[in-house]
């Protein structure tokens, strides 16, 4: 499989809003290639499922440096819970 293929598909399931590929998504935060685990990543916090990334870096499960990445990149504090002002 390509990586290219397999990144930009996470990036344009975002882009679309379809939810219906959230499990897959995860999947894909295990991925070898970073580009994937980022646009996996990306595409579940665009679609609004916060808390599977908080889930996933708590539970320290595959893909939590990249959800843990992702929140920094939006400003999120998992541990409170909200959006900071920075």
């Amino acid at each position: 499989k390509n990586w290219v293929i397999r990144s930009q598909t996470a990036k344009y399931l975002s882009i679309i809003k379809i939810s219906g590929y959230v499990d897959k998504l995860k999947e894909l935060l295990s991925d070898d290639n970073w580009w994937v685990r980022y646009y996996a990543a990306k595409a579940i916090w665009e679609l609004g499922h916060i808390n599977l990334l908080v889930d996933i870096i708590i539970k320290n499960k595959p893909g939590a440096n990249i959800c843990d990445y992702i929140l920094a990149q939006n400003n999120y504090n998992y541990v409170l819970g909200d959006k900071n002002d920075i």
